[in-house]
Formats: C-alpha cells, structure tokens, sequence
C-alpha cells in the first residue's frame, strides 16, 4: 500500500492534485492499494490530544487506577459514571442503578464529533 499524506487544505491545490493523481496511478499500475490520508477534523483531533495523557498510567495514583478498572460503568452516561464517588469499590449508587446507554450515546456525540 502506497499512502499519501497532504494537509487539508492543498489537497485542492494543482500541483498537490497533480502529484496525488501521478502517484496514485503509479501505485495502481503495479497492483498496489493507493491511499490519501490528511489530519482528522479538528474536533477528534483536539480529543485524540487530550485523551492521549491518559495512556501515562504511572502519572495517576495506582490505588484510583485500580478501582477505576474494577468499577461497573456499564450503561452509564458520562455525568452519572462521575459522580460515583471512589472508595466504594464498584458499587453504583442507588440512583444510578440500570442507568440507559442513551444519555451516554447523545452525551459523547459532541466529545467525538
């Protein structure tokens, strides 16, 4: 597979259409997969950044993680797996109990979009 990676905003530019067309039938000439790929939107991007200072486990207390991991969130919104508050082990609260995936769905639209 051959991958051409422009920004955004000259994908539209002659030169860079001309030199992605080349490339693109060059590739396909010899039976290879050709690709263009540009930055995602802005919106994930901005996310993807965030979340990514997540990954650093050692950064966080290991007890919290520990908890964390066990923890049911399962079906919960965002907003109600917050206010669970540590300490409990993985119980919910009792007004939490059989929370839907809805709220989640229509609360993490706009993080992803």
């Amino acid at each position: 597979m051959v991958v051409d990676v422009k920004p955004r905003e000259r994908l539209t530019s002659p030169k860079a259409a001309f030199t992605l067309d080349w490339t693109g039938r060059a590739a396909q000439s010899r039976g290879w997969r050709y690709e263009v790929w540009s930055e995602p939107p802005a919106a994930r991007l901005e996310n993807l950044r965030f979340l990514s200072g997540y990954r650093r486990d050692w950064l966080f207390d290991s007890t919290l993680l520990a908890e964390l991991r066990q923890a049911d969130f399962d079906g919960l919104t965002l907003g109600d797996a917050a206010q669970i508050p540590l300490g409990h082990g993985n119980r919910r609260p009792k007004g939490l109990r059989g929370a839907g995936t809805a709220g989640m769905r229509s609360s993490m639209s706009s993080i992803t979009a």
